[in-house]
């Protein structure tokens, strides 16, 4: 099979090869007393396709954090605007370190991130869905002990499709996660 519907029939064994990941990780992840343990996520953000105008982004992630440093799950990011309607939806690693941990800013926990998925795109009446990867960084603050406020920026290159129409960028400027 060739053309834009050869990546479809990669779907199910990808999306397959990452829950399988998850299980192994979150598996071996049972040494430390507190975790795994499991978290959602909401943001309200920006977001800018290489064909178009800038959407008002909504979003909601479910991360499972394997330790204090890393957590993995599904993220979905939905752009909309009057004529464009953008759906991101991506497993996601996140990683996060500590490097103002002798500063006055010891509570900010900055994180790198990234993940593979699927795009689906509506815009003047055509639809298109691809794969997609991501790759971003961003850093939240704990509120409570379970509450954590935050902030990040995605930039998400669109695999297969044409030169032209392939990435999106996004900035998540209000992200609200809580850790059970």
């Amino acid at each position: 099979m060739s053309g834009p519907h050869r990546h479809r029939t990669l779907v199910a064994p990808v999306l397959t090869l990452l829950c399988a990941a998850l299980i192994t990780t979150a598996a071996h992840a049972q040494d430390e007393s507190a975790y795994p343990t499991l978290g959602i996520g909401g943001n309200v953000g920006f977001q800018k396709l290489s064909s178009s105008n800038g959407l008002l982004e909504l979003g909601v992630d479910m991360p499972l954090y394997l330790n204090e440093h890393l957590s993995l799950g599904p993220w979905m990011q939905l752009g909309l605007s009057q004529d464009v309607v953008n759906l991101i939806f991506t497993g996601n690693v996140r990683w996060h370190f500590d490097f103002m941990e002798r500063t006055r800013f010891h509570r900010v926990r900055p994180f790198v991130q990234g993940g593979l998925g699927l795009v689906y795109t509506k815009f003047e009446g055509s639809k298109q869905t691809d794969f997609t990867m991501n790759m971003g960084f961003g850093a939240e603050v704990p509120v409570t002990e379970h509450v954590y406020l935050g902030s990040d920026f995605m930039f998400s290159p669109i695999l297969t499709r044409p030169a032209g129409g392939n990435w999106a960028f996004s900035w998540q400027f209000l992200t609200l996660r809580y850790r059970f």
